[in-house]
């Protein structure tokens, strides 16, 4: 009996936890944890009807964009920037989404150097009255999914600025 309740008592704040970050209609298509423990999830519904961005702690999520999930197509906007050629190119292979929320832009980012054989991954926090910039860096090895896959995706406004 004893050890059920251990059992339950460990699976019931796992069940949770993913419940918040990612509802049953939901699949994750971008997600991490930050070098501090915080995490993202950029979540699609199942019917492509909303993009949703999640961000916080196990117990609080922070941030979730947009509040009214029917607009959240209007809101996201992605760029990115392909140069391949490998090194001797300085190949990049640079890759943002964003959204506005009050004075501050929201950017997740994956960005490829060639030059340092290493992608970069995180939230750049930019105020856009001050241009002050706060980054928030990602722990690689909890990445899953790739930013990528916005290059296709026709519901999502085309942007046109480089995070760099």
């Amino acid at each position: 009996m004893r050890q059920i309740l251990l059992l339950t008592a460990f699976l019931i704040p796992l069940f949770c936890y993913s419940q918040e970050y990612l509802q049953t209609n939901e699949k994750s298509v971008f997600e991490f944890e930050t070098v501090k423990g915080k995490r993202l999830v950029i979540a699609l519904d199942t019917n492509e009807k909303y993009l949703v961005y999640r961000y916080g702690t196990e117990k609080n999520i922070e941030l979730e964009f947009p509040k009214k999930l029917s607009t959240s197509w209007n809101e996201f906007q992605f760029s990115w920037y392909l140069r391949g050629g490998g090194v001797q190119n300085e190949g990049l292979d640079l890759n943002y989404l964003y959204f506005d929320s009050g004075i501050y832009r929201y950017v997740v980012f994956q960005e490829y150097s060639a030059n340092s054989q290493r992608t970069d991954y995180g939230i750049k926090v930019i105020n856009r009255e001050t241009k002050n910039k706060t980054v928030i860096e990602a722990n690689p090895t909890t990445v899953e999914g790739t930013l990528s896959n916005f290059r296709d995706v026709k519901s999502i406004k085309e942007g046109d600025e480089l995070f760099e």
